[in-house]
């Protein structure tokens, strides 16, 4: 009969813990949405969205968090916006390597709400490299070289040394355009 009278009392004083004004609200809720999917390096990509509800969030500093290697944990980046108004937030985001950047914004709590995350916005971001910087498949009379056309130097260039010839070059399947200079040598 004791035993029982103690662990009423035990559940009541459990009972009795207060619980933190974060805890009692909602989460805010955190939209994120990508001015392109696909950006060379260096280039700026603009990350839009909302935070519900607006106006309880207007002026807050919203955190911009990255990833570009899978298993490694997120970084919050320097890059921070606030919330206007109307919830409304814009942010430009500038990846430096080549790979597969993901982006979340995040929301971070306050008295009346939980932290929120957005959705991951993922971002692939390319480099331009020279053709004759990848491996070489198949050479028959053809090879990197730098060659003068018009009295214009194109290093990194590939050269036909006989009468006729061919070369592949393994880009691991991330080349999505080629830029290029076709002439004869001076």
């Amino acid at each position: 009969m004791r035993s029982f009278i103690i662990a009423g009392a035990l559940a009541l004083g459990l009972a009795a813990l207060p619980v933190t004004a974060a805890e009692a609200g909602s989460t805010w809720r955190v939209t994120a949405k990508a001015g392109t999917h696909q950006v060379v390096v260096g280039k700026k990509v603009l990350i839009s969205g909302h935070v519900r509800p607006g106006s309880a969030a207007a002026g807050t500093k919203l955190a911009v968090q990255e990833k570009f290697r899978p298993g490694v944990k997120w970084k919050t980046t320097p890059t921070t916006t606030k919330v206007t108004k109307s919830g409304a937030y814009r942010v430009k985001v500038k990846p430096t390597k080549a790979f597969t950047h993901q982006y979340r914004i995040v929301m971070p709590a306050t008295a009346h709400h939980a932290k929120g995350v957005s959705p991951t916005v993922k971002i692939a971001v390319y480099a331009w490299s020279p053709l004759s910087s990848h491996p070489q498949n198949n050479n028959n009379d053809m090879g990197a070289v730098s060659v003068d056309i018009n009295g214009k130097r194109y290093d990194n260039s590939v050269r036909q040394f006989g009468s006729s010839g061919s070369v592949e070059y393994n880009v691991d399947h991330v080349c999505t355009q080629v830029r290029a200079t076709f002439g004869l040598s001076d």
